[in-house]
């Protein structure tokens, strides 16, 4: 695929999961073509893999100044049972694979780029809470929990 359609593949994604104003739009398709001549230059690996969701060359292309919108208010992204991907709008019970398999983000990306604080949950309340019950009855951290009484006066 050449380095044009490469662009232009970026910038269709982009534009059509964010709003961007008409005449901003030929900046961007130069400083995303920039880039990636500049990653090209330095024998990059291929940006899009076949299911062209890498949203990491789409940010690192874009530049720090670009933030996609969500699909769904953050503050609503987070139910007693699910969670919902801010990039697709996918309701699930956790988020850290989905982001790794589907879009190509790691945790820490993913809340750069939505700008959610560090304690932004990734996993649905209730699943957190049901694994923290089968661990419990397993008896880990039972050994912690014991240390902890033994030194407290």
């Amino acid at each position: 695929m050449s380095l044009t359609n490469h662009t232009a593949k970026i910038v269709e994604a982009y534009v059509s999961k964010n709003k961007i104003a008409m005449d901003e739009i030929p900046s961007f398709m130069e400083s995303i073509h920039n880039r990636l001549l500049k990653l090209e230059s330095q024998s990059a690996p291929a940006l899009y893999p076949a299911n062209h969701s890498n949203l990491n060359a789409i940010q690192q292309a874009a530049g720090p100044q670009m933030h996609p919108t969500p699909a769904v208010d953050p503050k609503k992204a987070v139910s007693h049972d699910t969670v919902t991907c801010l990039i697709c709008g996918k309701p699930m019970k956790a988020l850290k694979g989905h982001l790794s398999r589907t879009h190509g983000v790691d945790v820490i990306s993913y809340r750069k780029m939505f700008k959610l604080k560090k304690d932004f949950p990734i996993v649905a309340p209730s699943y957190s809470e049901k694994r923290r019950r089968l661990a419990m009855d397993a008896g880990l951290g039972a050994k912690l929990t014991e240390s902890r009484k033994r030194k407290s006066p």
